[in-house]
C-alpha cells in the first residue's frame, strides 16, 4: 500500500526518512510550525530541511489560540520565514476546556498574512468548528483561502460548501501507517493530481512537463511537386 499523498506532522512524530517516505508515494508535508503567541514547534527546522532535500514539497501550520492574534502571525511568521507562494495553514479548532478562538480571530489572521506575506496563499484546517461556526453562511475572506477539512471515518467528508464549493485537502485519519515514520500519524487526501498538489504546497512550484511522444515523418517529393501535410486533420 502507498503512503497517502500528504503527510502532516509535528514534534510527536518520529520520521526516520524523508527518502523513504518520498518513495513510498508521499509529495508533501505539513509541519506544525507554532501554536499561540510564543510556542515554537522544536523540530520544525531540521525536518524542513530534510524533506525539501529528498525532493518533497513543504508546507507549515499555525495552531490558532484566541486573542492576540498580530502576536501570533508574529510568532508564526518569524518562525517559518516563508518563501515567495509557499503554503501557510492555520490550524482553527478547540481544546476542550481551554479558550476556543472564533471566526473574528481566524479571518484577523488571515488578513494579517496576506498583509504581510502577500505572495503566500493560506489555507485553513478544521473539522467541526468551522461548521459549527460558518453554518450555512458565505465568508468572502475564508472563501478565498483553500480548505483543509478534518474529518475521520467516512467515505466523504462534509464541509461548509456555501463557503468552499469544495475541499482541497481532507485529513481523513490520525492513524495512517507510513514509510518513513516510527508510529501511526495523520493521513491527508488532495483534490486533484500531482501537477495539482505541488501548486498547492506553492504557487511557484516548477512542475515538470511530461515529455510526449515524438513522431518523425521523412517525405521526398520530385522537385515542383507541392507538398502539404495535415496533422490531426489540421494542415501543418
Amino acid at each position: 500500500m502507498s503512503n497517502p499523498v500528504i503527510v502532516d506532522l509535528s514534534h510527536w512524530n518520529s520520521v526516520y526518512s524523508f527518502e523513504d517516505m518520498k518513495a513510498a508515494g508521499t509529495v508533501g508535508v505539513i509541519h506544525k510550525a507554532t501554536e499561540g503567541s510564543t510556542y515554537e514547534d522544536p523540530d520544525y527546522a531540521e525536518p524542513r530541511g530534510q524533506a525539501l532535500a529528498a525532493g518533497l514539497e513543504w508546507a507549515s501550520y499555525h495552531f490558532l489560540r484566541a486573542g492576540n492574534i498580530e502576536d501570533q502571525m508574529h510568532n508564526y511568521l518569524s518562525t517559518v520565514q516563508p518563501s515567495d507562494g509557499e503554503r501557510l495553514c492555520l490550524d482553527y479548532e478547540n481544546i476542550p476546556g481551554e479558550d476556543v478562538p472564533d471566526l473574528d480571530d481566524l479571518c484577523g489572521a488571515v488578513e494579517i498574512l496576506r498583509r504581510e506575506v502577500p505572495t503566500c496563499p493560506v489555507a485553513i484546517y478544521s473539522g467541526h468548528l468551522i461548521k459549527q461556526d460558518l453554518g450555512e453562511a458565505y465568508d468572502t475572506l475564508l472563501a478565498s483561502c483553500s480548505l483543509w477539512i478534518a474529518h475521520y471515518g467516512v467515505e466523504e467528508p462534509t464541509w461548509p460548501t456555501d463557503t468552499w464549493p469544495k475541499w482541497d485537502v481532507w485529513q481523513y485519519t490520525d492513524v495512517e501507517f507510513v514509510d518513513g515514520v516510527s508510529e501511526p500519524c495523520d493521513g491527508d487526501r488532495f483534490n486533484g493530481d500531482e501537477r495539482g498538489v505541488r501548486q498547492w504546497f506553492n504557487a511557484y512550484a516548477a512542475v515538470p512537463v511530461p515529455e510526449l511522444p515524438v513522431v518523425t515523418v521523412d517525405i521526398t517529393a520530385p522537385e515542383g511537386v507541392l507538398v502539404i501535410v495535415t496533422i490531426n486533420g489540421g494542415q501543418a
